[in-house]
């Protein structure tokens, strides 16, 4: 995934998001507000391969739309993808690129962490980064980060205080573009981040 041409605008910083999507399956997420709701079926242009599906995860079922003869069809055809929210897309053609453009957000952000659920989400600023202490990542005892490679899941939890598992001990790092899941396992949270410009 690579990130490419951000330009700054007195407070406002715009520019574009470029991934690319295996076939398949993709855990990704849109770092940018395009300002006019950032719905999928906007966000995602034609052509695109037949049935290529977006779908998003509410806490306990999977809401789907598809691009079928043309056209999107499925649960919800407003379906959004916000900085800070995560999908998975099934790319049923060959490798190829989205482009997402718009602005980063400025100022605090905060991205809500459910009580005792999964979820699927990213930083809403567009960056590599570690999810530690310094990236504010809300991680408490018995937390989980499950992070996709399109063939299996790289998965970090915290036990007595520290992170185990496929990180080799090191807080996991999340690429630009990327959405992961969490198990946020005690009392609701919020990993609150905050972007300015000088």
């Amino acid at each position: 995934m690579t990130v490419s041409a951000f330009a700054a605008t007195s407070s406002n910083i715009v520019g574009y998001v470029k991934l690319n999507l295996r076939p398949k399956f993709n855990l990704i997420a849109n770092q940018l507000d395009n300002g006019s709701g950032n719905k999928v079926v906007d966000l995602f242009k034609a052509p695109l391969p037949e049935n290529f599906a977006v779908s998003k995860y509410t806490g306990s079922s999977f809401v789907t739309i598809s691009f079928v003869d043309g056209q999107w069809e499925g649960d919800d055809l407003a379906l959004s993808l916000n900085p800070g929210e995560g999908v998975f897309v099934n790319n049923t053609g060959a490798a190829s690129t989205v482009t997402f453009v718009g602005e980063v957000k400025t100022g605090s952000s905060t991205v809500a962490l459910a009580a005792d659920k999964f979820s699927i989400i990213s930083s809403v600023i567009p960056q590599q980064l570690k999810l530690d202490v310094a990236s504010g990542f809300p991680a408490a005892e018995g937390d989980q980060v499950s992070r996709y490679t399109g063939a299996s899941f790289l998965t970090d939890s915290i036990v007595d205080g520290a992170w185990e598992g496929d990180s080799a001990g090191e807080a996991p790092t999340v690429q630009v573009g990327e959405a992961f899941f969490v198990k946020n396992a005690g009392a609701a949270a919020a990993w609150t981040r905050t972007f300015t410009v000088n």
